[in-house]
């Protein structure tokens, strides 16, 4: 799936513009692409904190290691990891499809926030 931005600026968005397309694909009620936005999203901002420690997040096991990682840092019983597995859960929507009855976008601000606070902590915010 490739974005408006894409086209437009030959590169891929940041996760902030990939946030407000996410918002906008989601009031339209397009959950599998919001879902798509979303996940790209959190994948933007968690492959900019982990490059800066030197830590790859390309598979799902490197995700949820760099994660633990982040919760023993900062003393969290698994606040990263919950947050990872939100993000986990948009990237299965993306890919396979919202379940029938299923409304992703309830959860959105919370990915937003988990999104926000990579940024912060990644010095993007």
């Amino acid at each position: 799936m490739t974005s408006t931005i894409e086209n437009q600026y030959g590169q891929h968005p940041k996760s902030d513009d990939y946030i407000s397309l996410a918002r906008y694909a989601f009031a339209d009620r397009r959950y599998e692409r919001g879902s798509h936005y979303l996940w790209q999203a959190t994948a933007a901002a968690l492959g900019n904190l982990a490059g800066q420690r030197g830590c790859a997040v390309g598979t799902a096991d490197e995700r949820l290691e760099f994660a633990k990682l982040l919760d023993s840092e900062n003393g969290n019983s698994r606040y990263y990891v919950r947050r990872l597995m939100l993000g986990e859960y948009y990237l299965d929507n993306a890919e396979r499809g919202v379940m029938p009855g299923d409304d992703p976008s309830k959860y959105y601000q919370l990915a937003v926030d988990f999104v926000d606070h990579l940024r912060e902590i990644g010095g993007l915010a």
